[in-house]
C-alpha cells in the first residue's frame, strides 16, 4: 500500500515539471522577464494543483477513489442497520466480523440477499352500514347470534324476493354486536359477489393476512387458509354468496370451532351447511314496515294519507329497501300536497321508478337484476314469460304449457327461479 502512494507522488512531480518545461520552451516570452522561469513555476504550480485538485473531486464523485476502508465500513452499516432481516454473503475468501454481538458484515461483499418479508398482517373489518335505519327484524337475529356465539356457521338468506330484503344489514348488525360482547376476537368480512372460486381464496388470504407463494394451487391455497385459521377466535363473513361460488362454500368455510362463520346469500339453501342452521330473512311485518317509513317521514303525514300508505305498503310488498327508497322519494315531494299520493301514482304506473338518483344501494331494479343475470338464457326467457300469468298466479302445469315442457323439467325450471328467490 506505502509502494503504490509513493508512485503516485513521484508521477505527480514528473508530470508538474514537464508541465513547467513545455510551458518555458513554447513561450520563449518568459526569457526576456527578470526571473521568469520562477515566475513560470509558481504560476504553472497553483493552475496544475487546481486542475489536480478538481480532477480528484471529480473522481470521488464517481467512485473512483473509494478505498478498501470505505467498502468495509457500507458492509458495516448495511448490516447494523438491517439487523436479522437481512445478511451479506461473502465470497470463499472473505472474513466474517461480529459487531457488538449481533449484525455480521464481510471485508468484502458480493452481494445482499434479502431475508423473506414478514407475514402478512390480518385485516379485520365491518363494512359500513348500507342504510342509516335499521329496524329490528324478530326473532331470526337472535337465532342467527346465537348459532354465532357457539362457534358455529349460519347462513342467512332470503325469501319471496332476490334481493333488498335486508341480509347483509343484519349480517353487519350481528357481527358488531357479538364483537362488542367479546365472543369473537376479529370479524374478517369477505365479498363474495360474482367472484370466481379463485377470486375468493385471493381475497380470503388478503383479508386474513395468510402468506401464499405464486406457485401455489387452488388445493394449497385452501389448506393454508384452513390451517392458519385453526389457531384464531375469528368471525368469517362470507357476504352475497352467488351461483358461480356457491358449490364451493365448503372450501371457504373456516373450522368451527374454533371459528365462526356466516353466510348471506340470495340462493335459499348449501350442502355445506345444515338446513336447521339455514335461517330465511323474509319481508317485513306490517309493523316493522310502519317503523322504517316512521323514520324517515313525519307520523303527521303518515296518518293523514293513512288510505296511500296502505297501499304503498301492498305495492311495495313489504320489503325494506323498496320502502326506503320511497320514503326517500316521498320525502322529497314535502313541499306538494298529498306526496304520498303523489309517489304512489309513480309506482303505480312503472316499478323503475324505486331508485334514489344514481345509488346504485338505492336501485330497487339493479338489486333484482343480479339474480336476473344468474340464470342462463333460457330461463331468463322464461321468466319473462311468467309476466303472462299477472296478476292472477300461476300453476306448475300452468307454466310447463306455458313453456312447452314436460311437468318435471318445467318443476326444475320453478326449482331454480325459487333457488335465487325470483
Amino acid at each position: 500500500m506505502k509502494k503504490k502512494k509513493l508512485s503516485l507522488v513521484v508521477a505527480f512531480i514528473l508530470l508538474w515539471l514537464i508541465v513547467i518545461l513545455i510551458s518555458w520552451f513554447a513561450i520563449p516570452a518568459w526569457h526576456d522577464v527578470a526571473g521568469g522561469f520562477w515566475q513560470l513555476t509558481a504560476k504553472a504550480s497553483v493552475g496544475y494543483i487546481a486542475f489536480v485538485g478538481a480532477g480528484i473531486e471529480i473522481a470521488d464523485k464517481l467512485g473512483w477513489l473509494k478505498k478498501e476502508g470505505s467498502v468495509k465500513e457500507e458492509a458495516k452499516n448495511h448490516a447494523e442497520s438491517q439487523g436479522e432481516s437481512s445478511q451479506a454473503v461473502a465470497g470463499e475468501n472473505s472474513r466474517a466480523i461480529q459487531v457488538d454481538g449481533q449484525a455480521k458484515y464481510f471485508e468484502h461483499v458480493e452481494k445482499y440477499v434479502e431475508a423473506s418479508p414478514p407475514p402478512p398482517s390480518a385485516k379485520p373489518f365491518i363494512p359500513a352500514a348500507h342504510s342509516s335505519v335499521y329496524i329490528h327484524r324478530g326473532k331470526i337475529e337472535e337465532d342467527v347470534r346465537n348459532a354465532l356465539r357457539v362457534n358455529g356457521v349460519a347462513a342467512i338468506v332470503g325469501v319471496h324476493a332476490p334481493g333488498g330484503l335486508g341480509k347483509t344489514e343484519l349480517a353487519i348488525r350481528a357481527a358488531r354486536d357479538l364483537q362488542k360482547e367479546k365472543d369473537l376476537d376479529e370479524v374478517i368480512w369477505v365479498d363474495m359477489g360474482e367472484s370466481s372460486p379463485d377470486e375468493v381464496l385471493a381475497r380470503m388470504l388478503l383479508n386474513c393476512g395468510v402468506a401464499a407463494e405464486p406457485t401455489d394451487s387452488y388445493e394449497m391455497k385452501r389448506d393454508r387458509i384452513k390451517g392458519a385459521l385453526q389457531s384464531k377466535h375469528w368471525l368469517i363473513v362470507l357476504d352475497d354468496v352467488r351461483k358461480v361460488n356457491a358449490p364451493y362454500l365448503a372450501d371457504f368455510l373456516p373450522p368451527s370451532p374454533p371459528c365462526a362463520a356466516l353466510v348471506t346469500s340470495r340462493l335459499n339453501s348449501f350442502s355445506a351447511i345444515a338446513a336447521k342452521k339455514t335461517f330465511a330473512l323474509n319481508k317485513m311485518s306490517e309493523e316493522e314496515a310502519e317503523k322504517l317509513l316512521g323514520e324517515h317521514l313525519s307520523l303527521e303525514l303518515l296518518e293523514a294519507e293513512r288510505e296511500h300508505v296502505d297501499a304503498l305498503l301492498e305495492r311495495c310488498q313489504y320489503n325494506p329497501l323498496a320502502l326506503e327508497i320511497s320514503a326517500r322519494r316521498i320525502a322529497g315531494l314535502a313541499d306538494f300536497s298529498n306526496p304520498v299520493k303523489k309517489f304512489l301514482k309513480k309506482i303505480e304506473k312503472s316499478l323503475s321508478e324505486l331508485r334514489v338518483a344514481d345509488e346504485a344501494n338505492l336501485n330497487l331494479f339493479a338489486v333484482f337484476d343480479a339474480s336476473y343475470r344468474e340464470l342462463d338464457a333460457d330461463d331468463q326467457a322464461r321468466f319473462a314469460a311468467l309476466a303472462a300469468f299477472h296478476p292472477s298466479g300461476f300453476s306448475p302445469e300452468a307454466t310447463a304449457f306455458l313453456w312447452n315442457l314436460d311437468s318435471t323439467e318445467a318443476a326444475r325450471v320453478l326449482a331454480r327461479l325459487l333457488r335465487l328467490s325470483l
